[in-house]
């Protein structure tokens, strides 16, 4: 059974679970790793973020040893929010021009649009190799629930 674990979003805390993540899933045979992170983090919807701590992620990355990882700003969130506010103005029959004030919803959104760039990242590993993961764990890892 191949098994693929997504890990996405503000790696918060990720240097302290990483060894539990490790721990937990190499009791199975056939786990793949992949992870969409951003560039900063935040603790609280209303408290400034703070710029990535690059060791710290390095660290991670090496023990996790992923087969494929990204790390980005918040651009592609930007357009991932414009994109959602607009289907809802369509879906609401309200035709007002998109706002440009996008950080508002960083924190409804960018977790969605994290996974959808980890679940990518898997699905181009497929492809590019021509076989189907059997089953896919999604989780944060800001929080250990094992």
């Amino acid at each position: 059974m191949k098994v693929a674990v997504l890990f996405f979003g503000q790696p918060r805390f990720f240097d302290i679970t990483v060894s539990f993540f490790k721990r937990y899933f190499e009791q199975l045979d056939n786990v793949d790793y992949f992870a969409h992170f951003w560039d900063s983090i935040k603790y609280r919807p209303h408290q400034p973020e703070e710029l990535l701590d690059r060791n710290k992620l390095d660290t991670v990355i090496q023990l996790l040893n992923p087969i494929t990882y990204k790390i980005q700003n918040y651009d592609p969130l930007d357009r991932f929010v414009e994109t959602i506010i607009h289907l809802k103005n369509i879906f609401n029959n309200s035709f007002s021009p998109v706002s440009h004030n996008y950080k508002k919803h960083y924190y409804q959104y960018g977790q969605y649009c994290s996974l959808s760039t980890a679940f990518s990242l898997m699905e181009a590993w497929e492809t590019k190799n021509k076989f189907k993961y059997d089953v896919v764990v999604k989780s944060i890892h800001s929080c250990l629930s094992f």
